[in-house]
């Protein structure tokens, strides 16, 4: 009688292993898909942030030498990265 309570004791000892263990995995791939998410939306923010703080500097550092036809062309493109 002992040795089949130790073998039930054994095999749900084991179950709860496993359930904890699927639980701890569930949770990895859980903050994986959080920290790609992350990456992807902070990826999707800086390459328009880039675009417009490039043009902003063109036209900061050289309105003088830009013809009002460029600095047009400059700041629809901010206005349309902004957009976006």
């Amino acid at each position: 009688m002992g040795a089949i309570l130790n073998e039930c004791a054994f095999a749900l000892e084991k179950e709860e292993l496993i359930i904890e263990r699927k639980e701890a995995d569930m949770k990895l791939q859980k903050e994986q898909l959080r920290a790609n998410l992350i990456r992807s939306i902070s990826h999707d923010l800086r390459t328009p942030l880039t675009s417009i703080s490039g043009n902003a500097e063109t036209l900061m550092g050289n309105d003088s030498q830009l013809g009002s036809v460029q600095r047009k062309a400059i700041y629809k493109d901010i206005y349309s990265k902004w957009r976006m």
